[in-house]
């Protein structure tokens, strides 16, 4: 089933590998101050145990960790830093290919009147 836009922020256990104990929190929204307070249920013993977090480069997630979180080394995803790094890369790609489409297609495709550019020869069997 499709999220419908919803969003969740995921706490897991790193150390856990997956396995049972890996899932710690699942917090419906990404709205800072209802998701602070929910993390704030859990003992602050706990909460400044946590060694690192990993978010994507919205400020809203920075703020979540950091509150949630005050011992916590903040690392940017890996997939998002190579979203953000390849956008000048595609956009220059795209840019390109679609100047070499363009120009394939005015030298390959057929004008819409080519019949009458060139009538064909009625000798011809």
């Amino acid at each position: 089933m499709p999220s419908q836009g919803e969003l969740y922020i995921v706490l897991t256990n790193k150390e856990a590998k997956g396995k049972k104990g890996a899932l710690l929190a699942m917090v419906k929204g990404t709205v800072s101050e209802q998701v602070v307070s929910i993390l704030e249920q859990m003992p602050n013993r706990l909460r400044k145990k946590v060694k690192e977090v990993t978010l994507d480069l919205a400020p809203t997630m920075e703020r979540i960790a950091r509150r949630a979180f005050p011992n916590a080394k903040l690392v940017s995803d890996r997939f998002h830093v190579q979203q953000l790094a390849g956008m000048p890369f595609s956009s220059f790609a795209l840019n390109i290919d679609g100047k070499l489409s363009s120009r394939r297609t005015r030298r390959w495709n057929w004008p819409e009147n080519w019949e009458q550019l060139y009538p064909p020869d009625i000798g011809e069997r």
